[in-house]
């Protein structure tokens, strides 16, 4: 094995079932497989906890509504993991509640905009359920972030989301770009490069303005745009985070459909051996065949590239550099 140690971080999309049918959904395209029984998702938890891994994200789909949401989190308590779940937060029956309390779960909640714009993406309806609920997670003290995917629609709103966050009592906002896959690529919802930028630079200001802090999710190359001590950043090319499916595939990124291995009929570890050794992986986590301006670029071995899922959508490479990016964007017509 090329890498002896275990990820520190699992994105684990526990369902692709929804309650909503969002406009920018990437996991829709997940919602034929075959799911983990019960008795697998509690195994792979068990052996996530017996390597030592440090948390475990919940995504979906809406873990919320699934039925095997409760016992999971039980054993995820009983195991000692520390546990995040992200939702939509527009289905939080009480006793769900007194489950997240228990596990102290820490939840990424979806606000996309003000109430008009957020249920043109969402829903009709949806941002009165989700205002209502966040408001009752808050007075129970369950700790959260407001998480804004920034798309066409909505990326001059991104001051009013930052605004909305510090009003309900979020511990801080974090933006993403829309990726063009799943429904956005049917919608044509995808942020480009140039209003991405606007949308960043909109909520530096915000953050300078408030003192309050911010996440940039997959965007490495934030340095080049952003100087203010309130935001942060991170990029995902390293072992430290794996992505695994709702059926148990191990993949490169839970964007594309690069599935190295898969957990079913050898479990985690013999997976995780299996994904450390590919060739694919290894050439993300350590790009040899950057292309221009990439490799010329300050941040180069900080950002290695930029997001290689959104360059293999947009270039059908992994390390052509990320569309998105100030200094790449210009290149980026379009995804082929």
């Amino acid at each position: 094995m090329t890498y002896d140690k275990s990820p520190s971080f699992i994105v684990w999309i526990f369902t692709a079932k929804c309650n909503l049918n969002c406009r920018h959904c990437y996991t829709y395209r997940f919602r034929k497989l075959c799911e983990l029984t019960l008795d697998e998702k509690i195994e792979l938890v068990r052996e996530l906890a017996e390597i030592g891994i440090n948390h475990l994200n919940i995504t979906g789909g809406e873990p919320l509504i699934h039925r095997d949401i409760r016992r999971i989190l039980d054993v995820i308590y009983d195991l000692g993991l520390d546990v995040s779940i992200v939702t939509n937060a527009t289905y939080i029956p009480r006793d769900i509640v007194s489950y997240l309390k228990k596990v102290d779960a820490y939840l990424y909640i979806s606000v996309d905009g003000p109430k008009e714009v957020h249920d043109t993406i969402r829903g009709v309806g949806s941002f009165e359920k989700t205002c209502k609920n966040i408001k009752m997670l808050r007075d129970n003290d369950i700790p959260f972030t407001i998480v804004m995917a920034i798309n066409r629609l909505n990326y001059n709103y991104v001051e009013k989301v930052i605004d909305l966050a510090l009003e309900l009592g979020a511990e801080e906002a974090a933006l993403i770009p829309v990726m063009p896959s799943g429904k956005a690529m049917e919608t044509k919802i995808y942020i480009d490069g140039s209003n991405l930028v606007r949308a960043v630079k909109a909520a530096e200001k915000k953050a300078d303005e408030l003192g309050y802090n911010i996440a940039l999710w997959c965007m490495p190359f934030a340095p080049l745009i952003i100087k203010s001590p309130y935001m942060r950043y991170y990029f995902c090319r390293t072992y430290d985070v794996v992505d695994i499916s709702p059926c148990g595939e191990l993949l490169a990124c839970d964007i594309i459909d690069i599935k190295v291995t898969n957990i079913r009929g050898k479990g985690f570890k013999k997976a995780w051996e299996e994904y450390v050794e590919n060739e694919t992986i290894a050439n993300i986590v350590d790009p040899k065949d950057l292309e221009e301006p990439c490799v010329k670029c300050p941040i180069k071995n900080y950002c290695k590239g930029g997001c290689f899922a959104r360059s293999y959508v947009w270039f059908g490479r992994l390390n052509a550099g990320d569309p998105l990016c100030p200094m790449v964007s210009k290149k980026a017509s379009k995804p082929i």
